[in-house]
């Protein structure tokens, strides 16, 4: 019996959870597990709202063997108002069994059915299956820059667990924290890799918003027109992806001038982590989203780190595709890590925005454009 694409209905849940089963059984990473319900936690579908997910699957008769959640979200595409599709959380029992090594092809064929204009982003780098596939099919694709801020350096030498991997680096690492040595020279490091600092913002004014309101609109309508490629960012799109109710999220409003003009705004976040493979136990803070004008990128930056710093954070990260935000990171002390988020676009979204090569330094995608807003529902 050929295998079906169907849409995740209650009837199915028992056979989720074999499917999930057996790929834990078979081995596969401990995060490959499919949502267990047809109602999606995070952007469930409503009648009312533009960016919703819904959930995909694959069938053998009564058996599952792959699935795949599906986001779509307005985006401006060269000043033009579209849908695109995210594809997301593919699971294939091909991962443990050969057998079924075809489903994973025959999952993103039928997304790009759905809906042709879709992007993947994220994946954990470029040496995991999704993208070596994607890059077989010739999507065009870019890693998105990673950058760091140390903000407790004493803290940050102590606890960086992917820096202590063996007892030797642990105790260098202890003694460059003790002798006080190791945090001047990230002081040092981080100040003249920013030599801009940061400081010089002038007559800058942040405030703490409990939602988005009619300024963000106004950021929207006076910002779309920079991006080539950009997620529909007004009042609307940002009180879904960022719902009042949720305290993890902070929305920072900047503004400028006499007439406190909004220039911009940031959505930070500051999580405690508790034995975490890279983090330990450190106070990790995520510049979730941002926009702005790109001449205004740093000062945007600026206001996003100094309220993380006092949200008690240890770092600041941030992964940002736009050279103008990169930019602005690198003058205001961030560091570059290494990135394994990478954005590709389908044959027919690298198309639409063609030629793809010149936009792709422009295009505008943070964190918040993938499924990392799936981990503060």
């Amino acid at each position: 019996m050929p295998l079906q694409i169907e849409l995740f209905v209650p009837d199915r849940i028992p056979d989720v959870r074999d499917f999930n089963a057996r790929l834990q059984a078979g081995g596969a990473p401990e995060e490959y597990v499919f949502f267990e319900t047809p109602q999606p936690n995070w952007l469930p579908k409503d009648r009312d709202r533009a960016i919703f997910n819904e959930l995909f699957l694959a069938t053998d008769g009564q058996v599952v063997r792959g699935a795949y959640a599906l986001k779509r979200q307005p985006f401006r595409v060269l000043g033009e108002e579209r849908t695109l599709g995210y594809y997301h959380h593919p699971f294939s029992e091909g991962i443990v069994n050969r057998a079924w090594s075809m489903v994973g092809a025959l999952l993103l064929k039928d997304v790009l059915r759905r809906e042709p204009l879709t992007y993947c982003l994220g994946m954990g780098g470029y040496d995991r299956p999704l993208p070596r596939m994607l890059m077989a099919m010739k999507w065009k694709h870019l890693a998105v820059p990673f950058r760091f801020r140390i903000l407790r350096p004493f803290r940050f030498l102590r606890g960086m667990k992917t820096l202590r991997r063996n007892a030797v680096k642990a105790r260098l690492l202890d003694a460059a924290a003790l002798s006080g040595l190791g945090p001047l020279a990230i002081r040092a490091l981080q100040a003249w890799n920013g030599r801009a600092g940061l400081s010089g913002n002038g007559d800058v004014r942040v405030t703490t918003e409990p939602s988005f309101g009619e300024w963000a609109d106004e950021v929207w309508n006076g910002c779309a027109p920079e991006y080539p490629l950009i997620a529909v960012r007004d009042r609307r799109s940002l009180n879904v992806l960022f719902p009042t109710d949720n305290p993890l999220f902070t929305r920072l409003r900047i503004s400028v001038g006499g007439a406190a003009a909004t220039l911009g705004w940031a959505v930070v976040s500051a999580r405690q982590m508790e034995d975490h493979p890279e983090y330990g136990r450190l106070r990790v803070g995520q510049i979730v989203d941002v926009l702005a004008k790109p001449a205004d990128a740093s000062r945007v930056i600026t206001a996003a780190v100094r309220a993380l710093r006092q949200q008690g954070a240890d770092l600041a990260t941030c992964n940002h595709s736009h050279a103008a935000w990169v930019a602005a990171m690198d003058r205001t002390g961030f560091l570059r890590g290494p990135s394994n988020f990478i954005f590709a676009a389908s044959p027919a979204l690298a198309a639409a925005i063609a030629p793809f090569e010149e936009h792709a330094s422009r295009i505008f995608f943070t964190r918040a454009d993938g499924d990392g807003l799936y981990r503060f529902v």
